[in-house]
């Protein structure tokens, strides 16, 4: 009869860092996607020739403030995930990490979303700098 001689974490992981890992990537994905439309709605209000209340670099500072902020936060998600998933886990490689139990499936989760979400972050900041905030937003 074979037995598991493995010592697996039993310790409860905090549920706030569990979700932290989990949810961080969405909800900074949707606040990017918000603060554009807000930021291009103010900016755009006077006309599409106007720059209305602010002007162009401010604008484009404070979008880039505000992506590089929601981007690190999503990074922190990330790692978080990282470490709760390497804790709880008995799986030495990521490549066959299976998310079995609701722990370890919400932190395997928060990799992937804070990687994806963050690629997503990046690719929504990048035309800001190349195209005009009132041509984005027509």
């Amino acid at each position: 009869m074979a037995t598991n001689t493995e010592v697996r974490n039993l310790t409860p992981l905090d549920q706030s860092r569990l979700w932290f890992g989990f949810a961080t990537g969405i909800c900074t994905w949707l606040g990017l996607g918000i603060a554009d439309l807000l930021l291009a709605w103010k900016v755009c209000e006077a006309g599409p020739n106007s720059w209305g209340l602010v002007s162009k670099g401010s604008a484009i500072a404070i979008f880039a403030i505000i992506t590089l902020i929601l981007l690190g936060l999503t990074i922190a998600a990330g790692i978080v995930s990282f470490r709760n998933f390497r804790r709880i886990t008995d799986n030495a490689s990521l490549a066959h990490a299976e998310g079995t139990g609701r722990d370890e499936f919400m932190a395997l989760g928060g990799m992937f979303i804070s990687l994806a979400l963050g690629i997503g972050i990046v690719w929504l900041g990048i035309p800001l700098f190349i195209l005009d905030v009132c041509t984005r937003a027509r």
